[in-house]
């Protein structure tokens, strides 16, 4: 870990689960075969990672199931900290994640999961800026389904991940309520960003993907599988599966 004594710096957590073909990105089925969608996933992990370690930052790679802990060793750079999730709710993993990051003298620390490869790393550092300013207690990354990709914290506080109604379009309004009740002021908002959970989300990443100039660089891994399957997106019998 790179910190300097008596300083907190900041961290960012990624959320992340093993990449198994038939266990992840099941919602892309049957626009995407289930070993299309374990490539797929694990091109988001490698460029979610790839993002914060390009800004020098430290990462921790919670992790799920627990018995995959080489396979991800293998993943991350000698920096990276592994912390198996805890906890039978989102909420309570969250919490128990960046509880971890606090104990061992991070501050801020950012969430974040590996839903939303092409957000730009720069949307990491206005939340830095933000936590360090002291201007706000808590930072949010929305998403268009009601959810959120970046949370973002100068301490673990339990209230902020309970009675959230996870995966859901309720996610980021009840958690917004808990930062109100938890710092007594509204969290701040960076960019919205969308999560790639469906087939018309892929479609829409595809889009941006051909469109930005600057997506390869944010999300190299996922910009070589979106060319590899460049197939996928003209397939008319796989255009109405994606409607």
């Amino acid at each position: 870990m790179n910190k300097k004594q008596n300083t907190p710096q900041p961290c960012v957590i990624v959320m992340a689960k093993y990449p198994q073909a038939g266990k992840v990105k099941t919602r892309l089925f049957p626009f995407l075969n289930q070993s299309q969608s374990a490539q797929l996933a694990l091109c988001f992990l490698k460029d979610t990672l790839l993002k914060i370690e390009k800004l020098g930052i430290q990462v921790f790679l919670a992790y799920s199931p627990e018995e995959f802990h080489d396979k991800f060793a293998k993943l991350v750079a000698k920096s990276t900290v592994l912390i198996e999730q805890k906890g039978i709710s989102l909420g309570e993993r969250l919490f128990n994640a960046v509880s971890f990051a606090e104990t061992a003298g991070f501050s801020p620390i950012i969430t974040i999961g590996t839903d939303s490869p092409s957000f730009p790393s720069q949307e990491i550092l206005k939340t830095i800026e933000i936590l360090q300013s002291n201007v706000n207690e808590c930072v949010f990354g929305s998403t268009q389904d009601g959810g959120y990709y970046l949370i973002g914290l100068n301490k673990s506080v339990p209230s902020m991940f309970e009675n959230v109604e996870w995966s859901s379009t309720q996610t980021l309004p009840d958690s917004v309520r808990n930062a109100l009740l938890t710092f007594g002021q509204n969290p701040v908002f960076i960019s919205d960003w969308y999560d790639v959970d469906t087939p018309e989300d892929l479609k829409n990443l595809n889009k941006e993907f051909l469109e930005k100039e600057c997506f390869a660089n944010i999300a190299p891994h996922t910009a070589k599988w979106l060319e590899v399957n460049s197939d996928l997106f003209s397939s008319p019998e796989l255009e109405r599966k994606a409607e």
